[in-house]
Order: C-alpha cells, then sequence, then structure tokens
C-alpha cells in the first residue's frame, strides 16, 4: 500500500511515519500544494496512492482544499469512487463544521490530535485497510510497551529479550512522547513520564524494584520540575543507591533549546548526550550506538 502522509508540523508527520510503518510505503509532503503534485506524479507513473493522512491547517494551501482538488482532479482523469484513494482528516480540530465540510468533500475518516495509535488502527481497519505481515523494510513490527507513570495505562511487554533496553523517555509533550516511544520501543520497554517529578518517580521505583533504567530520554522545557531538576534528581537517586560511574544510566537530553548554556550545564549535571528537537531517529540510535546500547547492526 502506497501511503502520502500531508502535514505541516514535522513532529506530526514523524508521528504517523512510525504508526503506519507496518501498513506500506509511506511518502510525505508539507502542505496541500505538495501534496497535490505528489498525487499527480504518483497518477502519471501508473502507482497511485492508496491511503491519504491529510491534516486541516496548512499553509498555502490546506487540507479541505487539497481535499476538493484531489477529488476534482480523480473525477477529470476519470477515477472511479472505487478507485478513488482513502482519505483520512488529521485534524487538531474537532467541531461539527470542519467535520461535516470535510466528509462532504469527499473524505472516508476524521481523527482528530493528538492522534491515538489505537483509534487511527481502528479507523483503518473500517476502511478495509490492514497492515502488512511484515514492515516494508522486512522485519515483523515489534510488539511495544507503554506504561504513562501515574495514570496506570500498561500494554504487552516490549520483548520477552532479558538482554532489550529499559528506556524511561520524560517529556511534557504528548506528541514527543509518542514519536519516542515508537522509534525506542524496538530496542526494548519504554516507559513514559509526563513531566519531571513523574520522571523522578518512576525512576525511584526501577531502582527499587531492581530493574533500573538503561536510558533515560529527557526534556528539558518541562513545568514545575524541568529537564536539569529531574536530571540532578536522577543522579541523586542512584547516588543514595550506591550506582556510581558507568553503572549509571545513560541520559540523553531532547530538546528543543539549542542554545550553548543549556547544553554546557545538562553536561556538567550528569548527561552523556545533548539531543535537539525535532527527532531525528537516525541520529539518536546512532547516538545510542556511540553510548554502547546497540550494537552497529540496529542503525
Amino acid at each position: 500500500m502506497k501511503i502520502l502522509i500531508v502535514d505541516d508540523d514535522r513532529l506530526c508527520r514523524e508521528l504517523l511515519k512510525q504508526m503506519l510503518r507496518a501498513y506500506g510505503e509511506r511518502q510525505f509532503a508539507e502542505d496541500g500544494l505538495i501534496a497535490l503534485s505528489a498525487m499527480h506524479a504518483a497518477w502519471d507513473a501508473g502507482q497511485p496512492f492508496d491511503l491519504v493522512c491529510l491534516d486541516i491547517q496548512m499553509p498555502n494551501c490546506n487540507g479541505q482544499d487539497a481535499l476538493q482538488a484531489i477529488r476534482q482532479a480523480e473525477a477529470e482523469r476519470g477515477i472511479s469512487e472505487h478507485d478513488a484513494v482513502k482519505v483520512i482528516m488529521t485534524s487538531a480540530f474537532d467541531d461539527m463544521q470542519n467535520l461535516t465540510s470535510a466528509f462532504s468533500l469527499g473524505c472516508q475518516s476524521y481523527v482528530c490530535k493528538p492522534i491515538d495509535e489505537d483509534v487511527l488502527k481502528a479507523e483503518l481497519r473500517n476502511m478495509g485497510l490492514e497492515p502488512l505481515e511484515q514492515s516494508p523494510g522486512g522485519e515483523s513490527e515489534p510488539p511495544l510497551k507503554y506504561v504513562n507513570i501515574g495514570r496506570g495505562e500498561t500494554a504487552e511487554s516490549a520483548s520477552d529479550n532479558a538482554a532489550a533496553l529499559r528506556i524511561l523517555i520524560v517529556d511534557d509533550d504528548r506528541l514527543c512522547r509518542e514519536l519516542m516511544r515508537r522509534i525506542l520501543g524496538q530496542f526494548g520497554q519504554c516507559d513514559v513520564a509526563e513531566d519531571g517529578k513523574e520522571g523522578i518517580a518512576a525512576f525511584h521505583i526501577a531502582l527499587e524494584d531492581g530493574q533500573g533504567y538503561d536510558l533515560v530520554c529527557l526534556d528539558i522545557m518541562m513545568p514545575e520540575v524541568d529537564g536539569h531538576e529531574t536530571l540532578l534528581g536522577i543522579r541523586k537517586l542512584e547516588d543514595e543507591f550506591g550506582i556510581t560511574g558507568l553503572a549509571g544510566a545513560k541520559v540523553i537530553m531532547t530538546t528543543a533549546l539549542h542554545d550553548s548554556k543549556h547544553c554546557i550545564r545538562a553536561f556538567r549535571e550528569g548527561c552523556e548526550c545533548y539531543h535537539t528537537k525535532p527527532i531525528n531517529e537516525a541520529e539518536l540510535v546512532c547516538q545510542m550506538q556511540k553510548l554502547g546500547l546497540l550494537a552497529p547492526q540496529h542503525a
């Protein structure tokens, strides 16, 4: 299946890329005009898209205008309704006006942001779209665990392999947490916390259980307890438990702050790596390799 993901928000594109990896080939467009160009190129090549995930609020050409243009182009090309591309509108707007307008223009589904993976997959099933037995890269999708500390939400274990990493993701942005979970879930068990206070609590619980984390991905800009305070709290807990030096958790700061002041401060407080947002999967994996968390074949 060929999928076109259209969104001006890079995080949203990356999140949908991860969620849809088991469904087929994915391409991306940053606005409606680029999406229309991609659609025409695919039609001309005789390899049309099967599914478009289309955001509403975009510059230049918004999602509703793009959807209208897609349906008009299909009519001009003599593409029947049966062969028309299936469209899921992905939008932060959940009002009736935008919803009814989208369906009247010809979408098959409407998913509100922040996107819930279970909701998205249910909508795909309702549209008759199922994941491939294997992902496009030839590897089966890894089972994941999602734990929201303080909310009591759990799912299946990430891996039965004792060598799987234990990873804690601390970020107050839901999209960032979900994207990181999707990227890192293939390497082990991922727990998430929504702020520094929850992150420190989760880290403490893990140490008490004798199952400390191998990796902590920690955002800096968070309310109440920011990333700097959280990192200090994590290192203090390790000292209290007699964990020193290389035995401690590896900490990657994941932040939108590019200035040297925060970077230098984070390293002084005990982080091993500094990764600026938006998250780049290849760069993040490379950093994990340099920290000795992954073997080279995981690249």
